[in-house]
């Protein structure tokens, strides 16, 4: 064997802790991890600790955005552990993940504690994505709400709050329970019958109910007019012309016995007197034809119900009952009606009639306009996102026979004796006090990022190991402990520099020979000793060098 300067070990040493330190500098992929969203299953295999890592997953051609959030599960959460949380329920800040073109969506995680449950959830938010027969359906049921809220004009204010309520859950219900419907601003999206676009639908169905307050409104003066005294006395005259007792003059007995419209294609054949024999008697009310409810036989000898106005049928009667405003006079010369009957024919009835013929023009269309609104409702739901929250526990769990997760390391390195000037090669394992993840910088762990304790922890380790000499100094006065090993014990702590390398310092047990040379006696021996020790794993880094002493493959 040969000598060993000092200077020559410290420059060996140096060098070695200089390489090493740039082969820990290297950077390390993201490891990554995958989530099914559909189950919720995330980490199968196990998650990382100590790093960050990639959490990622296929995506739905309907995504538009997936937010994730995670956090320790509150029983196993302690107040020495780093963790980035905001404040509001132990959550982690949010990663967000937005719509591009591509087949699955990564999201940026930990890191994590090992041995440490998580909640992780997941917000996706989708676009929403309807059949147009829903959508017809859903507009339907919103017009349906929206008229039986505004039926009742005057009470309308007091069903504000609960028929916008009952929007809302027609709205929710065309999606599963436990998604939320938002707009694009990520705000909660609700109906409301004064906001728009509802108030669009809510306008229309407010005139089609003041249409139908103003179709009561007719109703009752029409029903007024034909229960009148006036009436009564029109009736009376017309009974007296049909019984044959009350004679006309000849021009007007001309009229009596003319056909009314010969131009009116649905009655071209009715007379007048056919009519006035009609509405002679008190059970034939013309005011329910000018309703809409009844209409005429086609010969004018009965008067028949309706499911819709006879427009016809009330043209008819406003000339007939125009004829009768003209006034008749008998053969003495004498009005048949009095002023007032006069006055009512004249004045009251033609509005009522032209207001009849007005609101059923209006109303004949009701159903197509109803039919029409729906139609040309907006899509509200065309640009919303539906939300939902998928959750999945897991643990960041420490094994100790894993490369990636050890308790117990395994390391080589080279120790040195001071007051031998003696070089070894050594090999042993280093127990931790806390799970160390290899691949996790030691700056993730500094006194401003973590708890005395994960520094103290991911640092400090006792470490034992075999020692085989590498130099001999010429006194020859070591002896190895375990002569068939050509080996030495050594116990001691190490303090981690880097990811890849640590300091060690402890004892060294060997024997020594006796200072007479020619006495043979060896005393068991314990020196201090410093040891620069390597993580197995650079033995490939070390290429060459690695080979010569016997790590690398």
């Amino acid at each position: 064997m040969v000598g060993c300067r000092p200077s020559f070990i410290l420059f060996l040493f140096s060098l070695i802790l200089c390489f090493s330190i740039q082969v820990s500098a290297q950077t390390k992929a993201f490891d990554e991890v995958n989530v099914d969203l559909g189950s919720g299953v995330l980490g199968a295999n196990g998650i990382p600790f100590d790093v960050p890592f990639i959490i990622k997953g296929e995506v739905d051609p309907s995504y538009w955005m997936i937010k994730m959030k995670y956090k320790i599960k509150e029983s196993e959460y302690r107040s020495w552990m780093r963790f980035p949380k905001t404040g509001v329920g132990m959550y982690a800040d949010s990663v967000v993940w937005k719509a591009v073109p591509q087949k699955e969506f990564r999201l940026l995680s930990g890191p994590l504690h090992p041995n440490v449950t998580y909640l992780y959830e997941f917000t996706i938010y989708q676009k929403t994505a309807l059949e147009d027969n829903v959508k017809a359906q859903f507009k339907q049921g919103l017009m349906d709400i929206i008229a039986a809220t505004m039926k009742d004009l005057g009470a309308t204010g007091e069903r504000i709050a609960p028929a916008n309520a009952a929007l809302n859950a027609k709205m929710q219900s065309l999606f599963p329970a436990g998604m939320t419907i938002l707009n694009k601003d990520l705000q909660p999206f609700e109906l409301d019958l004064n906001a728009a676009p509802v108030k669009q639908l809510t306008d229309e169905i407010v005139q089609i109910n003041l249409n139908k307050f103003l179709d009561t409104t007719f109703y009752k003066r029409t029903k007024f007019f034909f229960a009148s005294e006036e009436y009564k006395e029109i009736q009376q005259k017309l009974a007296t012309l049909v019984a044959g007792s009350g004679k006309l003059i000849k021009a007007d007995s001309a009229k009596y016995g003319a056909i009314i419209d010969p131009a009116n294609v649905a009655f071209p054949a009715i007379r007048f007197s056919e009519l006035a024999t009609l509405f002679s008697r008190t059970s034939n009310n013309p005011g329910d034809i000018i309703r809409g409810v009844s209409t005429l036989k086609a010969d004018g000898s009965k008067v028949l119900p309706a499911k819709d106005p006879d427009l016809a049928a009330i043209a008819l009667l406003n000339l007939f009952f125009g004829t009768l405003g003209q006034n008749l006079r008998d053969t003495a010369g004498s009005p048949l009606l009095s002023a007032a009957a006069i006055q009512a024919l004249t004045n009251m009835l033609p509005n009522i009639i032209s207001k009849g013929v007005e609101m059923h023009q209006r109303n004949s269309g009701d159903a197509a306009q109803r039919a029409a609104i729906i139609a040309n409702f907006p899509d509200i739901l065309d640009d919303k996102l539906i939300a939902y929250t998928v959750t999945s526990y897991t643990q960041s769990i420490s094994d100790v026979v894993s490369e990636k997760n050890p308790y117990i390391g395994l390391d080589f390195g080279l120790s040195y004796i001071p007051g031998y000037e003696q070089l070894f090669f050594y090999e042993g394992v280093n127990f931790y006090f806390a799970p160390v993840n290899k691949d996790a910088p030691l700056s993730n762990f500094s006194l401003k990022r973590a708890s005395f304790r994960e520094w103290l922890s991911k640092r400090f380790s006792l470490h034992f190991g075999l020692t085989q000499s590498l130099i001999e100094v010429g006194n020859k006065r070591y002896a190895p402990l375990l002569k068939g090993l050509n080996s030495s014990l050594l116990a001691g702590v190490g303090l981690r520099i880097n990811r890849l390398v640590r300091l060690n310092l402890g004892y060294i047990f060997f024997y020594e020979k006796d200072n007479n040379p020619i006495v043979d006696n060896n005393h068991f021996t314990a020196m201090p000793q410093v040891a620069v020790t390597f993580d197995l794993n650079v033995g490939k880094a070390l290429g060459g060098l690695g080979k010569r002493i016997g790590i690398s493959q």
